[in-house]
């Protein structure tokens, strides 16, 4: 999508007024797929000025009957459906302005997705009118896609237009962004001075995505059994939530046999996951060997063969946390002791180079780093 300006219109009250449209091209062709929005007068509610892609669809600020709209825009067939699902209680306030949408899931509909949005407080307008309240306006507000105008309020900004320093007003906005897992916002605000400070806060997002469907998990993640697992495992994805089944000998020794949701990394990276329960299906059967072993957790490993080298961040059934780690493919396992923790509970695994660490918490707010361990050669 590409914006262009169309022109610019000084309105009675002597405020600056910019038309904008908006082109969709397609990247191969180089083909103009639509017609720019707001392209002739009957269309101008089209016209949109900041936006955000989703996976076949636009979030943007445009015209609407209603103060301060976000509209979603789905590009379907020929035609261009657009629904208002944000809008601020006063012409006055604008706290739709800047907002957020990079947590946009491919393969999930918007409808079960959701974006955030902030602005700062202004004392007065350009040609320098008193304005009354502005509600929202200094606060992160987040609103699911789904048209049900159901609305979060995350945190204040604590921003303002008018405050000392800075440039012109448009630049003070606070201009937050959500990271790719809609997890954390993240923004600036002066403090109502002439200062600035970079502010974070993390979304309880289970409060805006609804109740979706259990479906498979979302590229880019698969899943899939490793080894002789023996029963076949599965894998479901609901809310941000994943609910994985799995059978197996064990994960350990020179092979492993059990179920992975995965996606591939390249290079240095982390995963950070909350376990939330571990179900203990073989309680008390006697004829299933070490039953304490049963265990969760989040791993690298270099390939999908059974044999692979990996480093195993686990939360077992009666042997607490351990770090387990093969050094080399059809390698022995080693098995290093962390905490007797269990679910529910946080488990984070970084790699750098060849080096992988653990980390351990019960609340989520201070994680616990465990061992530091060179694990090769994990070259993928």
């Amino acid at each position: 999508m590409i914006k262009e300006n169309r022109h610019d219109e000084l309105e009675p009250s002597g405020r600056l007024f910019t038309k904008v449209d908006n082109r969709i091209i397609d990247l191969q062709s180089g083909a103009t797929l639509r017609l720019p929005f707001g392209s002739d007068p009957a269309s101008l509610l089209n016209a949109m000025g900041h936006s955000d892609n989703g996976f076949g669809y636009i979030l943007g600020t445009g015209l609407s009957d209603r103060p301060g709209a976000t509209r979603l825009w789905k590009l379907d067939g020929d035609s261009i459906d657009a629904s208002v699902v944000y809008f601020d209680h006063h012409e006055i306030a604008a706290a739709g302005a800047y907002f957020s949408h990079s947590n946009a899931q491919r393969g999930t509909a918007p409808e079960k997705q959701y974006a955030c949005t902030s602005n700062g407080i202004r004392k007065t307008d350009d040609i320098g009118q008193t304005l009354g309240p502005q509600p929202r306006s200094d606060e992160i507000v987040c609103f699911r896609l789904d048209g049900s105008l159901d609305v979060l309020v995350v945190a204040p900004v604590m921003a303002s237009i008018d405050a000392p320093g800075g440039d012109d007003p448009y630049m003070k906005l606070p201009k937050g962004n959500l990271d790719v897992t809609g997890r954390y916002y993240i923004w600036t605000g002066n403090l109502f001075g002439n200062r600035l400070d970079a502010f974070l806060v993390e979304l309880p997002a289970q409060l805006l995505t609804g109740s979706a469907d259990k479906g498979p998990p979302p590229p880019p993640w698969s899943a899939e059994d490793i080894g002789a697992a023996g029963e076949a495992g599965s894998a479901l994805f609901s809310n941000g939530t994943f609910t994985v089944r799995g059978a197996g000998g064990d994960i350990f020794g020179g092979a492993d046999a059990f179920h992975y949701v995965f996606q591939p990394l390249s290079g240095n990276g982390q995963i950070i996951a909350q376990l939330g329960s571990l179900q203990n299906k073989h309680e008390d059967d006697a004829d299933v060997q070490h039953q304490q072993w049963e265990k969760a957790g989040i791993m690298i490993r270099e390939s999908l063969d059974a044999a692979a080298s990996n480093a195993f961040l686990a939360v077992s059934r009666s042997q607490g946390a351990v770090f387990q780690r093969r050094h080399a493919p059809a390698g022995e396992t080693l098995n290093a002791a962390l905490s007797n923790i269990s679910a529910p509970c946080w488990i984070k695994l970084t790699r750098k180079g060849n080096v992988f660490s653990a980390f351990l918490s019960k609340d989520g707010k201070t994680l616990a780093t465990f061992d530091r361990v060179t694990v090769g050669p994990i070259t993928k």
